[in-house]
């Protein structure tokens, strides 16, 4: 009788079973095929042909062609920078510095970056592994570097505000006052009045019973609240709270799951800028209530608010001025003429999605009216939608820098919104997945950095390689080598001019130097520091590495033909066939008989 299995597979419907197994078998095995070849070509194939047409370099990296996220990479600096790439320029946007602060899953090295408009890295950090809201701002009539730095959580954070100085070291650490806060991670601004205005992660229970979802009367809040802060001293003059002044129900965000418990509660205001002005009154922005609020410097009453379900203004550009949504960075372009700007999102992740595209925004605002009309609109030429974070510059009387926050890029244009320069740090094919983010974007002139730490050099192969991190008045490097082991007696060799963040010397073949340094000059050709003595490498440089990959392939090809001899015996000895696909007379010469090719 034959056996169930048997029967089975006799079967007309397990025919078609394994049947119908075979194509998707084949389908599956065809698609994996395909998306092979197109990654060899993708990754493969499209390098090389941009090596021979350059012109197509640029659009390649949109592509993603060199990864999601290009990285510099140095022999002399252990970290890697941003390398980022000019979809569109002009002269204009020469000169100055742009300060980024990377985040993101695909950001290997977090922490405060500043490069030149060129691209070339001037200085960065990982000492402060997550940072926020990077600048460059006067204290004292000095400049400093300014951020937070601390432990993000979602959308906010807690931690504390950092200013370094020149030299790159903590000059001042800002803190929250009063018990349970702690510096939130969206403003830090130091005021004409030389004092810090900073955002306060801060969580305050409420009864939120009248809100959608049979939400708790104890339930949790994340209050919108600033202060002003003495740096000196760290004396609080002034405190304002979003839940003082703001009904919960005017908020346009929408969290299921925020407010019933501590530890998530409902983020219902979102306070992201904040400004002070010459007559003591503070301007804000709120994301979640979709308004910029203007508060009194001395009560904390709210005067008047644009945008937004109170919005105070009557709108004379048909919800051009006040029907922005999500919107970051509320600054006042010129009080006197009521000229305010912001970043205008228009999305806040794939719940809130309310435009098309991102946008700067510039407004003005006649204050004895009531009204309000939008000036100019600055939209990428990518158009780029950014689900968070982004900020609007100012630069000059006919320059404006937008940052695109979540989407990683940048866009400079006239005062009336016609692109000049467009730069990308990302793949714009990955824009969507924010695999790299920037908080704010900055372009500023005149920064002086002089580390106190020594230029560093390193030697690879015959030649040495030198950079300085964050150093600005370098102008020439020269090569410097000395015949004996120990002493400061060094001859000049050699003279370049510094033109990117690492330079480097091919070394001497006579000469008999045993040591070498390299000097950082200034314009004037005086040394303003020498790298630590470096020897040169032992050996036969890079024949060596080559000698060193070589056998490694052969000790592993080696370590295979062992195993499979071994292998290969093994079997014959039991009486087994060996492996009709194996020419196993490589592994094989006994008096048993062996398979052929």
């Amino acid at each position: 009788m034959p056996s169930f299995r048997t029967q089975w597979f006799s079967s007309s419907s397990a025919r078609i079973t394994i049947r119908v197994l075979r194509i998707i078998a084949i389908v599956v095995a065809v698609l994996a095929a395909i998306l092979l070849l197109l990654l060899f070509i993708h990754r493969g194939l499209l390098p090389i042909v941009a090596y021979f047409i350059p012109q197509l370099h640029t659009s390649f990296l949109d592509l993603a062609v060199y990864g999601p996220v290009p990285t510099q990479k140095f022999v002399s600096f252990d970290l890697n920078a941003p390398k980022p790439w000019r979809t569109c320029w002009d002269k204009s946007c020469d000169g100055g510095n742009i300060l980024v602060g990377p985040n993101g899953p695909s950001v290997t090295q977090a922490g405060p970056v500043i490069l030149d408009t060129n691209g070339e890295l001037v200085w960065m950090t990982h000492d402060y592994r997550t940072i926020m809201n990077f600048n460059i701002q006067k204290y004292r009539g000095e400049d400093f570097i300014t951020f937070w730095t601390g432990n993000k959580t979602g959308g906010n954070g807690q931690g504390e505000m950092i200013m370094l100085d020149s030299n790159y070291k903590v000059a001042y650490r800002i803190q929250a006052v009063g018990e349970g806060n702690k510096g939130d991670i969206h403003e830090f601004r130091i005021t004409d009045d030389d004092t810090a205005l900073i955002a306060v992660s801060n969580k305050t229970q409420a009864d939120l019973r009248s809100w959608p979802g049979f939400r708790p009367s104890d339930g949790w809040l994340v209050d919108g609240m600033f202060q002003e802060v003495d740096i000196e001293t760290g004396e609080l003059l002034f405190e304002w709270r979003a839940i003082n002044h703001m009904d919960p129900i005017e908020n346009y965000y929408f969290d299921p799951f925020g407010g019933y418990f501590e530890s998530h509660p409902y983020d219902y205001y979102h306070l992201n800028s904040i400004e002070k002005d010459y007559e003591g009154n503070y301007l804000t922005s709120s994301r979640h209530f979709h308004h910029l609020a203007y508060i009194d410097g001395r009560t904390g009453e709210v005067l008047w608010t644009l945008g937004g379900m109170s919005n105070s203004f009557k709108d004379l550009s048909h919800g051009k001025a006040t029907e922005h949504q999500w919107q970051h960075n509320a600054r006042w372009v010129d009080r006197e003429q009521g000229i305010v700007s912001f970043m205008d999102n228009g999305a806040a992740g794939p719940l809130h999605v309310d435009a098309p595209f991102s946008k700067g925004t510039m407004v003005q605002l006649d204050l004895e009216k009531m009204t309000a009309k939008r000036l100019h609109s600055y939209v990428s030429p990518s158009k780029v939608r950014a689900a968070s974070q982004g900020n609007l510059q100012v630069m000059n009387d006919d320059q404006v820098l937008v940052g695109w926050g979540a989407t990683a890029a940048y866009t400079e244009f006239t005062m009336d919104g016609t692109p000049l320069c467009e730069v990308h740090f990302s793949a714009s094919s990955m824009f969507w997945f924010e695999r790299w983010k920037t908080y704010r974007v900055y372009r500023h002139f005149g920064w002086v950095g002089q580390p106190e730490y020594p230029p560093s050099a390193r030697i690879r192969g015959d030649s040495i390689y030198v950079s300085w991190n964050g150093a600005t008045e370098v102008v020439f490097w020269e090569l410097q080598g000395s015949r004996e082991e120990e002493g400061d007696d060094y001859e000049s060799l050699d003279t370049i001019e510094k033109q990117h963040f690492e330079e480097s010397f091919v070394l001497p073949t006579d000469g008999d130097f045993v040591r070498f340094q390299v000097a950082a000059l200034d314009g004037n050709r005086k040394v303003l520091h020498a790298s630590d003595p470096v020897a040169p490498e032992g050996g036969l440089g890079w024949f060596a590495g080559l000698a060193t990959g070589i056998s490694v392939v052969v000790g592993f090809g080696l370590g295979v033909w062992f195993v499979l001899r071994f292998w290969v015996r093994r079997r014959r000895r039991e009486g087994r066939e060996g492996f009709t696909w194996l020419p196993t007379e490589l592994f094989w010469r006994g008096d048993y008989h062996y398979s052929k090719l």
